[in-house]
């Protein structure tokens, strides 16, 4: 009847934006997920690779000791008396609340000899191998062989730690804030070393779950360009990631007065689901799915100004002869 037919038209129109609308949530899930996992799996994967055999797990020790020889500036920095600041930009993206964006510069901080290690200016950087250039942990090498890896002749080894040793990424103001970190043991590591240059290119690291012994697993993955540094080289770049989470980050470093510093970075944390409330389950499911999304954070150095042990001050200059 024509009365009926009246009353149905807007249900219907109801209908078919409430189904454009949840068509149109879904496809951006998508693109996180596939923008996440893009960025996590570019250019191959280091458990690809076929190794071509030769040589002992003797040689294993000989290149891993050039290679720590070679990598010792940044491995092993000079210590530094320094102030900075650090710009901030930060974007946080929710189903619910659509993107936001703030930006803010944070300082001055300082540094000064006797930080921890792997504390560096506006940046925490500890790989395996600053674990290995240490005399005090306890590891062996296995000799996988040599491949290619993106054009670049290299040589794979497998590490193992006894006991584990810890590892840690991060960046933020010196020992009062740190924006995005993770820190976590590590049981063995894979490395793949340029042959010619003695420098690390990509580090698997394993660390044994507990209690199912699963892996959780990281990737180190350096840029192909290191700067001579005191008789040695060190990286311009470095990328990080969690293979089980959409966590990564990406840090720059550059040379100032001979000093191996950060220069800026960026990382990408998952949004975590809001939690469980009393409810029924389809409201908990909805409130959950419209909290996922991700952050974003990108750091700068601005305003360093380092100091000699002396208090006297040194002039700033970017020098990197890349190799």
């Amino acid at each position: 009847m024509p009365g009926s037919q009246l009353l149905s038209a807007p249900a219907q129109v109801g209908r078919q934006r409430i189904g454009a609308g949840f068509w149109i949530t879904v496809l951006i899930c998508v693109l996180v997920v596939a923008v996440a996992w893009l960025g996590t799996h570019r250019g191959g994967r280091i458990e690809d690779l076929t190794y071509t055999p030769g040589g002992a797990d003797e040689d294993a020790k000989d290149l891993i000791d050039r290679m720590l020889r070679v990598n010792r500036p940044w491995l092993d920095p000079q210590p530094v008396f320094a102030s900075y600041s650090l710009h901030r930009k930060r974007r946080d993206f929710s189903l619910a609340h659509g993107l936001k964006r703030e930006q803010e510069t944070l300082g001055p901080y300082s540094v000064v000899p006797g930080c921890k290690q792997a504390v560096r200016v506006g940046s925490i950087v500890q790989t395996p191998l600053h674990a290995m250039i240490g005399q005090s942990t306890n590891w062996t090498a296995l000799l996988l062989g040599r491949a290619k890896w993106r054009g670049t002749k290299v040589v794979a080894f497998d590490v193992m730690f006894d006991p584990p040793v810890r590892c840690a990424i991060g960046m933020g103001g010196q020992s009062s804030a740190a924006f995005s970190s993770c820190s976590y043991q590590v049981n063995d590591v894979r490395i793949l070393m340029d042959l010619d240059k003695a420098v690390p290119l990509v580090m698997r690291t394993f660390t044994l779950g507990d209690p199912t012994g699963d892996k959780h697993g990281t990737v180190w993955e350096f840029t192909p360009q290191f700067a001579e540094l005191n008789d040695g080289l060190a990286p311009l770049g470095l990328d990080w990631s969690e293979s089980d989470s959409s966590f990564r980050e990406h840090q720059e470093f550059h040379l100032v007065s001979g000093i191996w510093i950060f220069a800026r970075g960026k990382a990408v944390l998952p949004r975590m689901p809001s939690p469980s409330f009393p409810g029924s389950y389809l409201g908990n499911l909805t409130r959950r799915f419209l909290t996922l999304g991700h952050a974003s954070q990108e750091l700068e150095l601005k305003a360093l100004q380092l100091q000699g042990g002396n208090g006297t001050g040194i002039v700033l200059k970017t020098n990197s002869s890349v190799r």
